[in-house]
């Protein structure tokens, strides 16, 4: 059996053994999923893409986004977390120009399987993370960088925080650098509390933030870079991801709501049966969707095409995914509901769709998909080719 596979049959025996029950229980409270992060910790998942080098499982891309589909298919928080810990890790990893500082951090969270969160948001930009207002201010020792965050997920229980901010005050909106923060040099001054409706467990309060390190930890990439060639395109490829394993988790419910229904009425009903063919060619299309975009970034990520016309389609392209699969995920839920009738309707049922339901918006309203249509639109009118196929 290799690596991988052994990996992935400890957490699916997990997921199905405990993860279930937990997920209910962490929806109901919105506390954070301590007992799946212990349990990724327990794996060595939290280092799945550092290189082995630095003493990580040294996993691939695809094979990230397979444990993402599995913890989707089970708790969508824990999920959505593990995701985005691993973008994170991915712009160490990925942004690392050689640097002592970044090579020690990515040796540390492999050994002690350290969480890793972001601050890219930022309060007064109108949610977009291309501009900051606030600097990284230097001082002789280091620097010191204050922050309002409206969202920072599961920021309160991350080891190391990855912030960004202009590169001085002088800096227009725009020049951004990343700031890797170990917890102990950041205060938190809590602000909101989370309390959603959907992904309830990520935990993502808003924060101001006041962070004291030295200079070697402001990564000498530019975040602009950084966002381009890593964050976006493997946030949006995992996520979906998630997204998948949550879909896939809905029709499975379903179809064997219909089947024992079928069953109890003595006969196959085809209304009902054309029904669940219907929604499994959504998933099938999610899946190939998924697998397609998985390979375009294991190809592409950390590298940036010197064609502007190039880039900005690649912008589009990841950009797209992330707005085609969530939109998938919220269709099929829908349908599976619509399908199973009472049994996904009421509370009380084993077949009960609603905290998917709920987490299914929230896979819409992540980084808006109205932004992302609108960002789309304004790249397609840049691009100088005449033809984009």
């Amino acid at each position: 059996m290799s690596k991988f596979n052994k990996i992935k049959g400890e957490l699916l025996s997990y997921c199905q053994s405990e993860m279930n029950e937990l997920a209910i229980q962490y929806d109901l409270s919105g506390d954070f999923p301590e007992k799946s992060i212990s349990k990724m910790r327990e794996l060595k998942l939290l280092s799945s893409l550092i290189p082995e080098e630095y003493g990580g499982l040294g996993l691939t891309i695809n094979e990230v986004g397979e444990l993402c589909e599995t913890l989707g298919m089970y708790c969508s928080s824990s999920a959505l977390i593990f995701a985005m810990h691993q973008m994170n890790v991915a712009c160490i990893v990925y942004g690392n120009d050689n640097e002592p500082f970044l090579d020690a951090t990515l040796a540390d969270i492999s050994k002690r399987q350290l969480l890793v969160c972001s601050a890219t948001s930022e309060n007064g930009v109108g949610g977009n993370i291309r501009n900051s207002h606030c600097y990284v201010s230097r001082e002789k020792r280091g620097f010191v960088l204050e922050k309002h965050c409206p969202i920072v997920s599961y920021g309160k229980y991350s080891d190391i925080w990855l912030i960004t901010s202009k590169k001085s005050e002088a800096s227009n909106s725009g020049d951004q650098v990343i700031s890797v923060l170990y917890a102990k040099q950041i205060e938190l001054e809590q602000k909101e509390k989370w309390n959603s409706f959907g992904f309830r467990a990520t935990c993502s309060d808003s924060f101001r933030v006041l962070a004291k390190a030295e200079c070697q930890q402001i990564m000498r990439r530019p975040f602009s870079q950084i966002l381009a060639e890593v964050m976006q395109p493997l946030s949006h490829a995992l996520w979906s991801c998630v997204w998948l394993g949550m879909a896939k988790s809905a029709f499975n419910m379903t179809l064997e709501s219909v089947r024992k229904r079928t069953l109890s009425n003595g006969g196959l009903n085809t209304t009902h049966m054309k029904g669940a063919a219907s929604i499994d060619a959504k998933v099938q299309s999610m899946h190939a969707h998924c697998s397609y975009y998985l390979s375009e970034v294991s190809s592409k990520i950390g590298m940036v095409d010197d064609s502007p016309s190039a880039n900005l389609h690649n912008g589009v392209n990841f950009n797209n995914v992330k707005v085609v699969m969530s939109e998938y995920l919220i269709d099929i839920v829908s349908m599976c509901i619509k399908l199973s009738g009472m049994n996904a309707f009421n509370r009380d049922s084993e077949y009960c769709l609603e905290r998917l339901l709920r987490d299914s918006y929230g896979a819409a309203l992540m980084i808006n998909n109205e932004r992302l249509t609108e960002s789309n639109a304004t790249y397609l009118l840049a691009i100088s080719s005449n033809r984009l196929y």
